[in-house]
């Protein structure tokens, strides 16, 4: 029955593990022979469109638990097309184990470059150099990880450098001017 609860959860879990997770050995047809093989092409596709519809809602949005509460409410009073309580029941017990999963992945699919990984830095004193007046000035040693979106498997690759007291203070008014414009447009 297409109302079932369990069925549904699979239903939508199934389509989930598809849609997002890029698990390519569930297909439409392996789940509607597998949970709903007595439910008619027709109707296993219209409740197919309405799971996905519904799935894409919660994770274009990126709503809350408490947000999809009261989306999967109003889906529950329309009358054409609405859900029933039960799969309402199976879309709160899935956005609940699933939402931070499914924007993780949204996020990585809209990422085409690479990323930085970690950052870690120490501050060192120069004990050699060309000139004397060079000697005994603080650095700064840095070492970024830089992970490839296109190859993950590949590992991060590591770039070190030095900065001295100049370019350190540079980079940080840099670092500040790029944090004021982030937060005039979060602001909004």
């Amino acid at each position: 029955m297409a109302g079932d609860g369990k069925s549904f959860l699979a239903l939508v879990n199934g389509l989930a593990r598809h849609d997002y997770y890029n698990d390519t050995d569930i297909t439409d047809e392996l789940l509607h022979q597998e949970l709903y093989p007595d439910l008619p092409d027709a109707d296993f596709l219209r409740l197919v469109q309405k799971a996905r519809g519904i799935t894409n809602s919660l994770a274009m949005t990126a709503m809350d638990l408490d947000q999809s509460e009261t989306f999967l409410e109003t889906q529950m009073k329309k009358k054409d097309g609405g859900i029933s309580q039960d799969q309402a029941k199976a879309f709160t017990k899935f956005w609940k184990n699933n939402w931070k999963k499914i924007h993780d992945s949204l996020v990585e699919r809209s990422s085409w470059n690479n990323k930085l990984q970690t950052m870690s830095w120490r501050i060192d004193v120069e004990t050699r150099a060309r000139h004397a007046d060079q000697v005994n000035t603080p650095i700064a040693i840095v070492e970024l990880q830089i992970a490839s979106s296109e190859l993950p498997q590949k590992g991060a690759e590591v770039v070190r450098f030095e900065m001295d007291e100049n370019t350190l203070a540079k980079t940080l008014d840099s670092l500040k001017d790029i944090d004021s414009v982030i937060a005039k447009y979060c602001d909004q």
